[in-house]
């Protein structure tokens, strides 16, 4: 019986006291952080007791900590985030993991990832790189998984898709890569020449104001120009080459696109737009008066409507006044808007952006947006649907340029105001401060304005407010991630080319004059060695 007595108040005890240590909540987490590719890893070490973990995050210093992701069981510490690198507050964001179990959870320290960023930032280079090439023409599939990029001096005398990289026989005659991401985790899909290789042909644009490569919504079909190919033994004609990614993730050329006839220095393939679908592609070319290369007096815009994978010339239509030059022009990609800016040859006294809707196959001009006198030739943007404009325009009695935002109104455009940022985007063509690129996302929501000579270049983040006004509010100033050292000392073209995703998730930006000779992805940095070889960084 005593016996029996002591058993029972042994195993009360023992009871009694591992109940007391199942109410003890785990002790603090201790987390080390650590970075790939538009992700932060956070590891730490496993706490007794704790049968579940939670990552946290707070955007701000007034905000709370909130659960992001999933659970994450006991047995495995570790967790990851996503981030979209162009939008992170990385000033104030702060994270944190905690353990749980049934007497409650306890909090790691908070957790400053700040000094992380850079190392967030994907890094591209060409797969053979050299001095010289000029790789950055970049453009980003509206899902975020594809990028192209161009390397406008790239001098490979291959042919056609994934060639041979190490011939450079055939001098600027350009080349674009193609990178694919699968989860979070890029590679690099394709090697693309044109199938006719001339040297000085341009493939993928002659210049990086040219709109010479174009990706469908899915990146699946690709449209690349060489404007300056020889065809029919007339110089300049241009060529458009289309290139497709089939379901196995290999690519295959799928012939080309030429107008009628070839003309002389006509440049076709230098502008070029595709659908969302994939469906239609927008091809200019100019006419020139008296042999002159640069004057587009007689602009043609030639659309392509696709059929299974068979491609025929539907429309061509010349829109411009008489006596107006016109460069820039983009199509909507939902292919039902087309605006065209003009500059008068005659009087410098107004620039001219057309508006024309589609019906059908028949174009027709709805509005006529006139502005101060720029340059034929500086970007513009519209969203997907054509809901919202941007534009850079000149100051009226000044050599400055500044961004202007519009919203159509269902006839003509409205202007939209720009808030808290009184004194720009301004820039002065004396200094070379040119725009170079304006991209919006899929709704008009984010806007980036890229100039590759502002210092060592600068992405400009716009976003709009969510009051009555809806108007637009400078979000970030995005600078090169090299601000010193290189061969250019550090002036290495960063913001020639951006590209946003859809949902403005995705950010890449071109640094044409970068000089690493790194090869591939986030390699070392750090080799100045290939001056002008080029780059493309992934937000």
């Amino acid at each position: 019986m005593r016996a029996a007595t002591v058993l029972a108040g042994f195993l009360a005890f023992a009871t009694c006291g591992l109940h007391a240590q199942q109410l003890t909540p785990p002790a603090a987490p201790v987390v080390s952080v650590s970075a790939n590719l538009k992700e932060l890893i956070f590891d730490w070490e496993r706490v007794p007791s704790a049968y579940t973990y939670w990552l946290m995050e707070k955007k701000d210093a007034s905000s709370p900590f909130t659960r992001i992701g999933v659970r994450i069981p006991g047995s495995r510490p570790r967790a990851a985030v996503a981030v979209a690198v162009h939008l992170q507050n990385w000033a104030q964001t702060r994270y944190a993991v905690t353990a749980c179990n049934s007497a409650g959870c306890t909090r790691s320290a908070d957790i400053d990832p700040s000094g992380l960023m850079l190392d967030t930032i994907g890094y591209f280079k060409a797969s053979n790189t050299n001095a010289g090439d000029l790789f950055g023409g970049v453009v980003m599939s509206s899902d975020g998984s594809t990028m192209a990029v161009s390397a406008l001096m790239e001098s490979g005398n291959a042919t056609g898709v994934n060639g041979n990289q190490a011939d450079n026989s055939s001098p600027r005659s350009g080349a674009v890569y193609v990178y694919r991401r699968d989860g979070r985790r890029w590679r690099q899909e394709a090697y693309l020449k044109a199938a006719v290789n001339q040297p000085q042909q341009s493939f993928g644009g002659y210049n990086f104001l040219s709109d010479a490569v174009a990706l469908s919504g899915d990146g699946s079909w690709l449209a690349v120009g060489a404007p300056y190919q020889e065809r029919q033994g007339v110089f300049g004609a241009g060529t458009v080459y289309l290139f497709h990614r089939e379901t196995n993730g290999s690519w295959t050329a799928q012939g080309s696109l030429n107008p009628p006839t070839p003309v002389r220095a006509s440049l076709f393939g230098d502008h070029i737009d595709i659908t969302t679908d994939g469906s239609t592609i927008k091809v200019t070319a100019g006419v020139p008066v008296d042999d002159d290369i640069f004057t587009n007096e007689n602009l043609l815009i030639h659309f392509f409507e696709r059929q299974g994978s068979a491609w025929q010339n539907t429309s061509t239509f010349e829109p411009a006044y008489p006596g107006f030059n016109c460069g820039k022009n983009r199509l909507s990609r939902d292919g039902n808007t087309l605006l065209v800016h003009c500059g008068s040859e005659t009087e410098w006294t107004s620039d001219l952006v057309m508006t024309f809707k589609r019906n059908g196959a028949t174009w027709s001009k709805v509005s006529d947006l006139f502005m101060e006198p720029t340059a034929a030739w500086q970007p513009l943007s519209i969203n997907d649907n054509a809901t919202r404009l941007a534009l850079i325009e000149a100051l009226p009695g000044s050599q400055e340029r500044a961004l202007k935002v519009l919203s159509w109104s269902g006839s003509t455009w409205v202007r939209e105001d720009i808030v808290e940022y009184p004194e720009a985007p301004t820039f002065d063509p004396s200094t070379a401060g040119w725009v170079t690129a304006v991209k919006f996302d899929r709704t008009g929501s984010l806007l980036a304005v890229s100039a590759y000579a502002l210092g060592n270049g600068v992405v400009y983040l716009f976003d709009r407010t969510a009051d009555a006004q809806q108007r637009w509010k400078l979000r970030r100033i995005q600078r090169s991630p090299i601000t010193t050292g290189g061969v250019n000392g550090g002036a290495d073209g960063f913001g020639i080319s951006v590209s946003l995703s859809a949902s403005g998730w995705y950010m890449a930006v071109g640094a044409w004059r970068e000089d690493s000779n790194a090869v591939g992805i986030d390699g070392d940095r750090t080799n100045n060695s290939a001056e002008d070889a080029g780059a493309v960084y992934l937000y």
